[in-house]
């Protein structure tokens, strides 16, 4: 999926996950970013 220069929102729906640590990964310009979730129920 790509996208047009610019800000955006992407939603993000956990309640199918259980409690624990995940990754996101995110590549921009040839980068990749990778920021930690951690979700509790």
């Amino acid at each position: 999926m790509y996208y047009e220069k610019g800000e955006y929102i992407i939603p993000f729906d956990g309640t199918q996950l259980t409690s624990g640590i995940y990754f996101c990964n995110f590549e921009i310009n040839n980068s990749t970013i990778a920021k930690k979730l951690v979700i509790l129920k």
